[in-house]
């Protein structure tokens, strides 16, 4: 006959080491029992278990989203997933609306003594830095380029290359926007805007005026 084994506290089934699910974590939580992060399958873990793998690729991958901010400025994750069920028992990250981890000193690592959890909100409202100056600035989610208010003023222009200081949300600069040709009739040498309309048959032939178009036309009838 084989008898029946039951849970050491209760009738349940065991799960573990003697106790059903409920009172094993019970017994895990009153520290009664050592029981390690990846031992039970839980939403927390598996929380904690995305948290590490956005955590590593921000920091170890360059074609990661934001990778300029983190890994390509030398921060490292030395972070494991004993150190982040620490850290959220620890901050009582279980009551936050958005728990979201947090780096104490913006230019250390990702490890134990520099981390914390607190909410997504707070962290979002903390100081963030320009990718091309380095200089601290309030956050602004609306610009995906994440620019300060100096360098989001300094535009590429499409044409030549160049920097060119923006007055709105010009991308092309003025040297390449007023550009100078000669007319098709006199000669004579006429700078206008590349974007306005150009007297003529076609768009690479510039008139001074729209008689000496007409004379320009004249001579092939």
């Amino acid at each position: 006959m084989i008898a029946q084994i039951h849970c050491s506290q209760c009738s349940k089934p065991p799960f573990a080491r003697g106790f059903c699910q409920s009172h094993y974590q019970q017994a895990a939580r009153n520290g009664t029992i050592e029981i390690k992060p990846h031992s039970l399958n839980t939403p927390t873990l598996r929380k904690l278990k995305k948290i590490q793998s956005n955590i590593n690729l921000r920091c170890n991958y360059p074609g990661t989203h934001r990778y300029e901010n983190y890994g390509g400025r030398g921060i490292k994750n030395l972070l494991t997933l004993t150190d982040l069920q620490h850290l959220w028992n620890r901050d009582n990250a279980d009551s936050m609306t958005q728990p979201s981890i947090d780096r104490i000193d913006p230019d250390g690592n990702y490890q134990l003594s520099n981390c914390q959890f607190i909410e997504m909100l707070l962290n979002r409202r903390r100081l963030a830095r320009c990718p091309r100056c380095a200089a601290e600035k309030p956050r602004n989610h609306r610009d995906y380029r994440n620019l300060c208010a100096s360098c989001s003023k300094i535009g590429m222009c499409k044409r030549c290359g160049k920097e060119f200081t923006r007055e709105r949300k010009e991308q092309i600069c003025r040297p390449c926007l007023w550009i100078t040709k000669p007319c098709s009739f006199c000669g004579k040498p006429l700078t206008r805007n590349s974007g306005q309309t150009k007297y003529g048959a076609r768009s690479n032939l510039w008139f001074c005026s729209k008689s000496e178009q007409g004379k320009w036309l004249g001579q092939f009838h």
